[in-house]
């Protein structure tokens, strides 16, 4: 496999950065695409584990749909906003795991039929394609990878752990960050920057920033790149099995 742009990220940056994960979670439509593509194929009753799951943006939508979740994060300051999302959206069928990554043992688990990594793998120690390795490993049904930009996976897959590669998709998401007052817009300026901008940095921020409905916004948007892997020699066989005529269609459409 070949990786581009791979860096780690400690805890201790996600425990700082969670107040600025949480508001960008929750005021822009990045994940809706990525939520209704696995709506296409995910079942009720599916054991699930989810890596890095932060603040539970895809855990809760998969937990409501019926699923059992297992919900890797290490963060502590993620986490509690994470259980609060659970009261919240009464999604009571997670069970969150504090370890890392890392620390997951993968020996003997052949338990998921769904692994999900969503923007997390290169953050960790291991490297994106050790990371990446240990989730075949798992020998799951199937595996949902989501990268950015230009984070690009090269791999051979299918003849190295036996999954056939059935989705590849590049589309431009929202990520916009959303501030409830000027301030916090330049908060999270020296959070990033770990200083305070000087005055001329912070009439550049201004001219980036807007105000609508009473927030002000940072307006941006991504690439993302999702994969989806299925631990099927005959790729056939588990679109019969797992869409009906409507979501094949649906299907067949996202693939284009």
């Amino acid at each position: 496999m070949e990786i581009v742009n791979i860096r780690a990220t400690s805890i201790d940056y996600w425990n700082e950065n969670s107040r600025w994960y949480n508001l960008w979670v929750r005021h822009n439509n990045y994940h809706f695409e990525i939520i209704n593509l696995l709506k296409t194929f995910v079942r009720p009753g599916w054991k699930i584990l989810d890596i890095g799951a932060g603040t539970g943006v895809l855990s809760i939508p998969l937990a409501l749909l019926g699923c059992h979740v297992t919900a890797i994060e290490p963060s502590i300051e993620m986490r509690k906003i994470f259980y609060d999302e659970i009261d919240d959206k009464k999604a009571f069928n997670i069970l969150i795991d504090e370890r890392r990554w890392e620390d997951f043992s993968s020996f003997g688990v052949r338990e998921y039929e769904l692994v999900i990594a969503s923007n997390s793998l290169h953050l960790t120690d291991l490297g994106f394609s050790d990371a990446l390795s240990k989730v075949f490993l798992l020998e799951p049904k199937f595996v949902f990878l989501v990268t950015e930009g230009n984070l690009l996976v090269k791999s051979h897959v299918e003849e190295v752990y036996g999954f056939s590669n059935i989705l590849e998709k590049s589309l431009i998401v929202e990520s916009s960050y959303v501030y409830h007052y000027i301030d916090e817009v330049f908060e999270h300026w020296s959070f990033k920057n770990k200083r305070p901008p000087n005055s001329l940095e912070r009439v550049k921020i201004m001219s980036e920033v807007t105000y609508e409905n009473g927030h002000f916004w940072k307006k941006g948007s991504v690439r993302v790149n999702i994969n989806l892997w299925a631990k099927f020699k005959d790729v056939s066989f588990m679109r019969d099995e797992f869409f009906n005529n409507k979501e094949m269609s649906s299907y067949n459409e996202i693939c284009r």
